[in-house]
């Protein structure tokens, strides 16, 4: 979490993507691997991206196998630009999952 006065100067906004799937959430295409989207972030001048994969099962993997996975791609990709991992949580109504 960021605490810092709301922004809103497009320029500085457009420096960082906070919502990025990786090859492992199920709606990301199979080329969307973490080595890749570095390099694609970094050719584009992006200062910050954050990979967030849904909750749960993963593309037959759980969540946490996942970041730890992550984690690994993002140490041997020696990024130039600060890389965070997450994951995305869905809320529903009372009773569904």
């Amino acid at each position: 979490m960021y605490l810092h006065p709301a922004i809103y100067d497009i320029d500085e906004l457009c420096r960082e993507n906070l919502h990025i799937h990786t090859c492992y959430s199920p709606c990301a295409r199979t080329e969307m691997t973490v080595a890749a989207i570095i390099a694609k972030a970094e050719s584009c001048g992006l200062e910050r991206i954050a990979l967030t994969d849904h909750a749960g099962i993963v593309r037959d993997r759980p969540l946490l196998r996942n970041l730890a996975r992550i984690r690994r791609q993002i140490g041997k990709a020696s990024p130039a630009i600060e890389v965070l991992c997450g994951a995305e949580l869905s809320a529903y109504a009372p009773g569904r999952t």
